[in-house]
């Protein structure tokens, strides 16, 4: 009798399972995913005054929660002799103070909310493609949230809740068994093919093409990076891809996407790239619609400042600054004025798609990737990278920049495969060096691979010296318009 209890209960499991993976995937998310979703869908459409007053109300909330529930909170009003009802515009609020990775990291315990329980709280970590990562807590429903804003963006690539995508990312495939590898798994839940970045190398990335292509997603997310490898191992192998026309969009994130890239990626895969926008602390998020005019800020997600090295408002056009964000979001430690160390482009532009959401030109990298030259001054490394409009750029297959020491940069290049008797070492140099003058002294170095980081990511530059932010103004200088 129990063996066929056991029996039955089995079968019960096995066709609730079958039932549940028949559910749409917006249900099977939750109702709280599908009405923040539907507020979304129709907020994108409010005009920008709407949605800078929906800002004003959410600012208003955060720092009321934070000035009751978070000491460091307390004290900065108090040293300012203010409170959360003096805060009654955006100019108002700039009187309160920045909030910087180092307060972040070592004043943590200062900046959790007292009064959400623990056991409703997960730490999360940044994505570690800085020396220090930062851990931060969130409330755990904000996972949710979180997906339903990059869901709004996928929809306006014309992607549908219940097609299928692959996925090219720092993700670990564990239990590998006899029908996978330790590089990919099905995601039945949602509907996903999962590929990690960490085993992609020149043996197997033509392995990644295949399952891809066995597969038929309608859209494939991906670092820019890992997306620029099958892109280029296409072309070495003279491999086409997506030749059956079922995918018809690509979402970038999580690293900088350089336009050589974009365009790289976008002729082998023959689909548009969207670019997506966020960071590890919850704080921010934006990105590109369907007529890529630039990134959209989820306004309803986070209030976003770009600021100059004074930190003040930049407001020129074309003019580069830092990021600086306060999410609406993460209750269980709330970042206001956070400065998240990354350089963005302002834009006074509206877009032509008609939604409300403001526009920001692009995020052009991180304030870490700067070289320091002989003289002492700093060199932005992503405009030197943005500026290359060289076809032979697909001739190389990776670079990386390590620089040990002030005036001397070593770059790491990966050769291609389809260009054996290419005179790489001769092209990136010339490259480099008309970018950098004389500035820099370049060692090339010919490598077989070049390490992810612990996320999957690649590192453009590895940085080993010390940057000093007062520096930062003097490396912008140049940037606008590259």
């Amino acid at each position: 009798m129990s063996y066929l209890r056991s029996v039955a209960g089995s079968l019960i499991k096995a066709g609730a399972k079958h039932i549940y993976y028949t559910v749409p995937v917006q249900y099977r998310y939750g109702k709280r995913f599908r009405d923040i979703h539907q507020f979304l869908m129709d907020s994108q459409w409010w005009s920008t005054k709407a949605l800078q007053e929906y800002q004003m109300k959410q600012l208003s909330k955060v720092l009321k929660h934070a000035y009751e529930n978070v000491p460091y909170y307390r004290a900065a009003f108090s040293e300012r002799g203010l409170k959360p009802e003096d805060i009654q515009d955006f100019n108002d609020f700039r009187k309160l103070p920045f909030l910087s990775k180092d307060d972040l990291r070592n004043r943590l315990d200062e900046l959790v909310a007292t009064n959400i329980p623990k056991d409703t709280m997960e730490w999360e970590t940044t994505g570690g493609s800085t020396a220090q990562p930062l851990g931060i807590f969130s409330e755990k429903r904000n996972g949710i949230s979180s997906l339903a804003f990059e869901w709004r963006q996928w929809n306006w690539m014309g992607f549908a809740f219940d097609e299928r995508y692959a996925l090219v990312r720092g993700n670990f495939v564990d239990c590998p068994n006899e029908k996978t590898a330790s590089w990919w798994k099905y995601d039945r839940k949602r509907r996903s093919l999962i590929l990690s970045s960490f085993e992609m190398t020149k043996d197997t990335v033509g392995q990644y093409l295949e399952k891809i292509e066995q597969f038929e997603p309608a859209m494939i997310r991906g670092y820019p990076s890992s997306l620029e490898l099958l892109a280029k191992y296409s072309a070495e192998s003279n491999l086409s891809i997506n030749r059956k026309g079922t995918i018809r969009s690509i979402s970038t994130s999580s690293e900088t996407l350089l336009p050589i890239q974009k365009r790289l990626i976008e002729a082998a895969f023959q689909c548009p790239v969207s670019d997506l926008y966020g960071n590890g602390e919850l704080a921010g998020k934006m990105g590109e619609c369907e007529r890529h005019e630039g990134l959209h800020d989820f306004m309803e997600y986070s209030y976003t400042e770009i600021v100059d090295f004074e930190g003040k408002p930049v407001n020129q056009e074309g003019a580069i600054g830092e990021l600086v964000v306060t999410g609406f979001t993460n209750y269980a430690v709330p970042l206001i004025r956070y400065k998240i160390g990354d350089l963005a482009q302002f834009t006074s532009r509206t877009c032509s798609c008609g939604r409300g959401l403001s526009l920001i030109a692009n995020v052009r990298g991180r304030v870490q990737e700067l070289i320091v030259a002989k003289d002492g001054g700093l060199i932005p490394l992503g405009p030197a990278i943005f500026g290359i409009h060289d076809a032979e750029w697909t001739k190389v297959r990776q670079l990386q920049f390590v620089q040990e020491e002030k005036g001397k940069v070593t770059i790491r290049v990966v050769k291609s495969q389809l260009y054996p008797d290419f005179a790489a070492e001769k092209y990136v140099r010339r490259l480099f060096s008309e970018r950098f003058k004389d500035r820099v002294t370049l060692e090339i170095h010919f490598v077989s691979e070049i390490p992810t980081t612990n996320a999957g990511k690649h590192k453009f530059l590895i940085q080993k010296l010390p940057v000093s932010l007062e520096s930062l103004k003097s490396a912008t200088d140049g940037l606008a318009g590259n």
